[in-house]
């Protein structure tokens, strides 16, 4: 499945850039936010991305610990990479959307806090993970531990500022179906982002053997 949508890619990913176009375009007026819920969808589009690819990236080190299989491990790396990626993008989001949207930064919001660790710990994992300092083992636990904090981060810790459950708990059927298409959209998108690292990942790694 993953090698026909590669080799569909340019297509594909084309069609899914135009498709989530669409959808922001013709997604109805909110009654608080008006036209500005497009910011809104869009970002958390993004963010629940980057949670997802934390998770799988943490489930393929977890396998590579039992396996010891060199390609589990490339795959966790380039998973966590889009991860991260992502996590760097809906954090620069969150913060216009504060400014536009609500006029101000709501940096002590227990998400917002929550927000900022994750992108903490993400950069100093990218960082120990380019400088090759600790062993593929070592980073893998951290890559689990990784997925742990999103997980706990998107599940656990409470909203003050953000309202609860605002996509799935709206009334309008059209906003949750959108949102959900925006995830897979994105999801496909990204997908196809960590294919391309992990393959660079293997071209490097046979270069460097020779």
């Amino acid at each position: 499945m993953l090698d026909y949508l590669w080799n569909k890619r340019i297509a594909i990913i084309s069609f899914l850039f135009l498709l989530i176009a669409i959808l922001l375009l013709v997604m109805p007026p909110e009654a608080k936010l008006g036209n500005k819920v497009r910011l809104v969808y869009f970002h958390a589009s993004i963010a629940e991305n980057s949670i997802i690819f934390f998770v799988m990236a943490g489930i393929a080190s977890l396998i590579f610990l039992f396996s010891k299989g060199e390609n589990l491990f490339l795959r966790a790396i380039s998973l966590f990479s889009v991860g991260f990626y992502l996590w760097v993008f809906q954090t620069i989001l969150g913060a216009v959307n504060m400014k536009v949207i609500w006029g101000n930064f709501f940096w002590s919001e227990p998400k917002a806090k929550m927000g900022l660790i994750l992108l903490a710990f993400s950069l100093v994992l990218f960082v120990l993970n380019e400088a090759r300092i600790f062993s593929k083992k070592v980073l893998s636990f951290l890559f689990i531990a990784m997925a742990l904090l999103a997980i706990f981060g998107l599940l656990f810790v409470s909203n003050v500022f953000h309202p609860s459950n605002a996509i799935f708990g709206s009334d309008v059927l059209a906003y949750k179906i959108i949102f959900v298409v925006l995830v897979i959209s994105w999801f496909i998108i990204n997908l196809l982002w960590s294919e391309k690292i992990f393959r660079s990942m293997q071209v490097t790694k046979k270069t460097d053997k020779k």
